[in-house]
């Protein structure tokens, strides 16, 4: 059986589409065994799921996001990560616009960051989180 670690901590992933929107911005994380996930991190302590999601793109791939809206309030996500499974109380936010120049700001965590078509989803292995929000995000370009 592998170990269980329930992580007491809130997470917000963002889902980035490109500027023409046809596509999403993933990053291939080393501590979830290769699966490609929204860019994503911890909300701290009195922060607003906002404001962490903001820093955290930042932080990472040194862009300024907005226009922001909630599309997945806080639901249980387990992420099966090398050192064990891991529970996390995860939000997920869609930033309509950003400005900056996309890079790859923490290598040691994500090696890989890549814009992913909407039909290439499948054949990818991604978080659950990653794969609800592209499907809403979908949804919504066509209704």
């Amino acid at each position: 059986m592998e170990d269980i670690r329930e992580v007491k901590r809130r997470s917000v992933s963002v889902l980035i589409p490109n500027k023409n929107g046809d596509k999403i911005l993933v990053l291939k994380h080393n501590k979830c065994k290769g699966l490609y996930i929204l860019p994503a991190g911890t909300i701290e302590e009195g922060e607003t799921v906002e404001q962490a999601a903001i820093r955290e793109m930042k932080e990472e791939l040194g862009i300024e996001i907005y226009n922001l809206e909630t599309y997945i309030e806080e639901t249980l996500r387990a992420y099966d990560r090398i050192d064990g499974i891991h529970i996390y109380k995860e939000t997920c936010i869609f930033a309509k616009q950003y400005s900056g120049t996309l890079e790859n700001l923490e290598p040691h965590k994500h090696p890989e960051l890549k814009w992913i078509d909407m039909s290439d989803l499948g054949q990818l292995k991604t978080s659950p989180t990653t794969r609800e929000a592209v499907l809403l995000y979908t949804l919504d370009e066509y209704m």
